[in-house]
């Protein structure tokens, strides 16, 4: 799970929740159903690290100024669930990127870690992994997914000779134009209150792609405006989900957001990768040496004609706070 931003960005504020619980590691909702059972039964005995990636939001926070030549730090965040199959304990890895550059250059390592971190705190390595990639468009797809696919298989196999989990590499697209309505417009039984559709709504026909596993899925209820679904474009499923199963466990998943009591419009993994992609504008160090050897340049460096650093480097998170989910 991944998820690149802007580290500049200023965060936005969100909602309370259960935040006071899930940052110092409790947990407020689960995928659990009565009796203790998963809510989502197609999901495997053994699940592994769910995440996100997303590019940040503008917003109207004023910022330092710019010279010539700036570039904003970038860094990639990849999130991982820890435990199975509550699904509520994530762990973060922020890591610093190059400028604009779309895959993920470190996630080898980061997987590697999380893997290990999972298997310290459940007692076994994940059978399975379910990867969901935010922010890409979609002629990024056969690149992304060939160059990242390759680094989360190295990152397994390093681990231990022949460990290669079943591996499902899903995208999330949420800049789009499409809408959903019911077929017959003022029908109070197929709308919620501020007259969208309603939460849970899947279509999976008709204006998705004809050969492709692929889905458009509203889980949150609408409080003003019009509610946008999101896109789920399945690349790569070696787990052989169903399309209910991995809609079910998706729909499932938007109900655990530690940060909100009600279900929310994207799977949390990606709020998550979100919320640590921001909160790293926070450690960006200046003047710091970039891994490359360069230092970073401020505004009038670069005005004077140099090049900019190709990335700047992030402090290192204390070893008892990468445990808790301290970006929540």
């Amino acid at each position: 799970m991944a998820a690149m931003a802007e580290l500049d960005r200023a965060p936005r504020p969100g909602h309370c929740g259960d935040r006071r619980g899930a940052t110092p590691g409790g947990n407020g909702a689960t995928l659990l159903g009565q009796g203790g059972t998963p809510r989502a039964q197609a999901v495997p005995d053994r699940a592994p690290p769910r995440a996100g990636r997303g590019r940040g939001g503008r917003t109207r926070a004023p910022r330092p100024r710019r010279g010539r030549g700036w570039r904003a730090a970038t860094g990639a965040v990849v999130v991982a669930s820890m435990d199975w199959p509550q699904v509520t304990t994530y762990k973060a890895l922020v890591s610093a990127q190059a400028h604009r550059e779309e895959i993920i250059q470190n996630l080898g390592g980061m997987i590697r870690e999380l893997l290990i971190s999972f298997n310290k705190r459940a007692g076994k390595k994940p059978k399975r992994i379910i990867f969901y990639r935010d922010g890409i468009s979609e002629g990024q797809f056969n690149h992304v997914l060939l160059l990242e696919m390759d680094t989360v298989r190295k990152a397994c196999a390093s681990l231990e000779d022949g460990y290669l989990p079943p591996v499902t590499f899903v995208i999330i697209q949420k800049r789009h134009h499409t809408r959903l309505f019911p077929g017959v417009h003022g029908r109070r039984d197929v709308t919620d209150r501020s007259g969208n559709i309603l939460p849970g709504t899947v279509v999976d026909t008709e204006i998705c792609h004809p050969r492709e596993f692929d889905f458009y899925l509203c889980s949150h209820a609408g409080i003003q405006g019009t509610s946008r679904p999101i896109h789920y474009h399945v690349l790569y499923d070696e787990n052989r989900f169903s399309a209910d199963g991995l809609q079910i466990l998706t729909n499932s998943l938007c109900y655990t957001y530690a940060r909100c009591t009600r279900a929310v419009s994207v799977v949390p993994p990606a709020y998550y990768a979100h919320l640590a992609a921001f909160r790293g504008r926070y450690y960006n160090e200046q003047g710091s040496p970039a891994p490359d050897g360069t230092s970073v340049v401020g505004g009038d460096a670069a005005a004077a004609g140099d090049d900019p650093p190709a990335c700047r480097r992030l402090p290192q998170i204390k070893e008892n706070v990468k445990e808790v989910m301290f970006f929540c």
